[in-house]
């Protein structure tokens, strides 16, 4: 399971990501890149998720071109997990405008994103996940007055198989993820 864990975090990491540098800056030809700084904070906010829930997971956070930046392997978390992690995650996403949209008297343009995940495994040979459905939809409330991303939604599907010894172990997992980005109050 802890496996399942490890795609659905970085996966949603990694969407986060991409909204909020899509959303602040136009992005390279490539997709917008990913400084160590901003990979710094994604990596501590995925440590914070995967603490809080008690998952003992491994954290990859990859570059726009699927090259590894940082991975973290949190206590009793399964070795294949390691392996699973630094596989790539490859996303394809795809960004619409959907006009604007009021939230608590503050205009904001709304941003609907759909993407699809595929699942690269390292060079693991004992490793046979696959990755059978995959789904992830959502939108993100930009804030042109304050120049941010100010909330973001996503659910996910997520199916995978696993043969184990004679048998197939199958699990769907579906997940939403609610994100509200607040400045730092001084």
């Amino acid at each position: 399971m802890n496996i399942f864990k490890t795609v659905i975090t970085v996966g949603a990491i990694t969407l986060l990501s991409a909204v909020i540098a899509v959303a602040q800056q136009p992005p390279a030809p490539y997709g917008a890149p990913m400084s160590l700084d901003t990979a710094k904070k994604a990596m501590a906010a995925a440590e914070t998720e995967a603490t809080a829930n008690k998952w003992p997971v491994a954290i990859a956070i990859l570059d726009t071109t699927g090259s590894l930046i940082m991975l973290q392997k949190l206590d009793n978390t399964q070795t294949g997990s390691v392996e699973i992690a630094i596989g790539k995650v490859k996303q394809e996403t795809e960004f619409v405008y959907a006009g604007e949209s009021e939230e608590s008297g503050v205009k904001l343009e709304k941003i609907d994103f759909t993407s699809k995940l595929t699942l690269v495994p390292n060079a693991a040979q004992n490793l046979k996940l696959t990755l059978k459905e995959q789904t992830q939809t959502g939108h993100a409330l930009f804030s042109a007055e304050q120049g941010r991303v100010v909330s973001a939604e996503q659910t996910q599907h997520l199916v995978t198989e696993s043969p184990y010894r004679e048998t197939t172990i199958t699990v769907s997992v579906d997940s939403t993820v609610k994100t509200v980005v607040s400045p730092m109050k001084k």
